[in-house]
């Protein structure tokens, strides 16, 4: 039979730590962009259901929001403390920028006169190139880094912390562990430190 190597990355502690400190600036563009960010790497949503999510999906109190994913399927999914700071500063800088029109999704288009426009979601595109666009401004950040790896990075932290692997799927939103045990990229990780312990 014939294999192929999985696809993607989950990235470093390190990694996400510079990603993170090239989202500190408060404008509205980038405020947008780092609940964007945290909301994929802390709680593993898809570009899509960045895109599509709507206030009245999202509960600040339960610090939780109902995602409709894949296969218009339903779950919850809870956010850390730090990804529900980061995203009541985003709603209330949204509060303060949007324009006469708003449909009620969470995120919008920020045009070049720097307006908020919520009338239509966001783009799964656009989303990819917000985080291109990261990479590019980040130091000390090696090789490619698609949205769907940040993803894979929620998968492949949740498991080396021993969480349980059907916790995971379904905070994943998945329909089986076996395409969450395809996310998950701590082998190649504990491979990697084994072979920095060769010796020449």
């Amino acid at each position: 039979r014939v294999f192929r190597a999985p696809s993607g990355r989950a990235i470093s502690i390190e990694e996400s730590a510079s990603l993170i400190k090239s989202l500190e600036e408060n404008s509205l563009r980038t405020v947008r962009n780092r609940a964007i960010f945290y909301l994929m790497l802390g709680c593993g949503l898809r570009r899509a259901e960045v895109c599509d999510l709507k206030v009245k999906q999202v509960s600040l109190k339960n610090k939780s929001a109902k995602i409709i994913g894949k296969g218009n399927k339903e779950r919850t999914i809870y956010f850390p403390e730090a990804v529900l700071d980061v995203l009541k500063t985003w709603l209330n800088f949204r509060q303060l920028n949007k324009d006469g029109i708003d449909a009620g999704f969470v995120f919008g288009r920020i045009d070049n006169k720097q307006c908020l426009h919520l009338e239509i979601p966001l783009d799964p595109s656009s989303v990819t190139r917000i985080i291109e666009k990261l990479v590019v401004e980040t130091e000390n950040l090696e090789g490619r880094l698609t949205p769907h790896d940040l993803r894979r990075t929620f998968a492949t932290r949740l498991i080396s912390k021993n969480v349980d692997i059907v916790e995971v799927q379904k905070l994943m939103g998945h329909a089986s562990v076996a395409t969450t045990g395809n996310y998950i990229r701590k082998d190649e990780e504990n491979l990697r430190k084994a072979a920095e312990k060769a010796e020449l």
